[in-house]
């Protein structure tokens, strides 16, 4: 493949997180570092889950409502919240908009098609879908819908 010329793109971070010491403040109120610690009282799966969907796949990203600055409610936890122009819905276990009725099966169809009886996934969700959960094993899809 020949080589071709590529311009990056300015860095989009708007007023005032354009500064950097502003963006260290941001850190320190806002930012945990850590590894994700297993919960002994849970089984194998559920703590795979929890890696996968906190980690690696960092659902809350998007499913968890965010604060005036910017930042993750960790109280409201896959709640939901409005992306890009684009609603995220509830991840937890509400009766009402969340995946209490939903079925194991539901969520691996969910999540390794974009479809299922009950929903489909469209906008951003579908570019999750496609770029990453339909790539993921059976076991890691099972294991995601753990927590």
């Amino acid at each position: 493949m020949a080589p071709f010329s590529n311009t990056a793109p300015k860095p989009e971070l708007r007023f005032p997180l354009n500064f950097r010491v502003l963006m260290r403040a941001w850190d320190y109120l806002f930012f945990k570092p850590g590894i994700f610690e297993p919960d002994q009282n849970k089984s194998a799966a559920w703590n795979r889950g929890g890696y996968l969907v906190t980690g690696l796949s960092h659902c809350g990203a998007c499913h968890t409502p965010k604060n005036g600055f910017g930042a993750d409610r960790r109280d409201r936890a896959f709640a939901g919240g409005p992306v890009q122009g684009w609603f995220a819905p509830r991840l937890d276990g509400a009766a009402r908009g969340g995946l209490k009725s939903w079925s194991v099966d539901d969520i691996v169809e969910y999540l390794q098609s974009g479809r299922n009886a009950k929903s489909h996934a469209d906008g951003l969700m579908a570019e999750v879908v496609v770029n990453s959960t339909s790539k993921m094993s059976d076991g890691d899809v099972r294991a995601s819908r753990c927590i």
